[in-house]
């Protein structure tokens, strides 16, 4: 799991990308290395979208599928995207294994000065029940998974600006999800730096909200969640 939250508001008219850089082995569950996982997506020069990525679907190999196409239109970006993202999934598989694959879309659409949200797929999981695989589908929030151990988290509706403002209480939100650890190793997968991409009718802008102690070659061990003590009880009751 890494954090790839997207959170479209449209009261402030504001897309909102909040992602971590670790990079994490998935046979030892340590730090490979730090990378930023927000790609941005330019036309004309000017920023019309960012995609951040999850899973097995690294953001260096997506990254490298953009850069092979050009865009006149964010239209045109988002048409071609399941064609990138396929491509993408299959120069993986050729080198490595592959895995659940995810990325979401920011942008902003300037003809109707809005934000608007995507997500795409190989699989239906962890999105609603009418998520289509390697489609592009509209989505005004994603949060990554996470089990609130903080009562305002859990009552939260993060698209309403009015309940959650990014500024003031983004690092509250990447924080309790780097508490909890993945729900089948019991092991932590965010870390390096807690960062807030913004889309919005003024451009984009990225900032580095916290930079956590976490070292390359290392587990990442942040103070324990309520389910992490489930599941080490629930272990250990089993080795019993």
């Amino acid at each position: 799991m890494t954090a790839m939250n997207l959170i479209i508001q449209r009261g402030t008219r504001s897309a909102f990308l909040l992602t971590d850089t670790a990079a994490i082995g998935a046979r030892t569950g340590r730090i490979v290395h730090f990378t930023n996982k927000v790609i941005p997506i330019y036309v004309d020069g000017t920023p019309v979208a960012a995609v951040a990525s999850s899973g097995r679907l690294e953001s260096h190999c997506l990254a490298g599928q953009l850069q092979k196409r050009t865009f006149s239109s964010l239209q045109m970006f988002l048409d071609q995207m399941p064609e990138i993202f396929r491509s993408t999934e299959r120069a993986i598989v050729e080198r490595d294994v592959g895995g659940p694959m995810a990325a979401v879309v920011a942008a902003f659409d300037r003809s109707r000065m809005l934000p608007i949200g995507f997500a795409i797929s190989n699989c239906s999981e962890p999105f609603p029940p009418e998520f289509r695989p390697y489609k592009l589908n509209s989505l005004s929030m994603h949060i990554t998974e996470f089990d609130p151990d903080d009562a305002v988290l859990r009552m939260t509706d993060f698209r309403d600006h009015r309940q959650w403002n990014p500024e003031r209480d983004a690092l509250a939100l990447i924080e309790a999800q780097r508490r909890d650890p993945d729900i089948t190793t019991g092991l932590f997968s965010i870390g390096g730096q807690a960062v807030l991409t913004c889309l919005d009718a003024k451009g984009l802008s990225s900032k580095v909200l916290k930079t956590w102690p976490d070292r390359i070659g290392h587990r990442i061990a942040p103070d324990a969640s309520p389910r992490l003590s489930r599941w080490r009880d629930l272990l250990a009751a089993i080795l019993r």
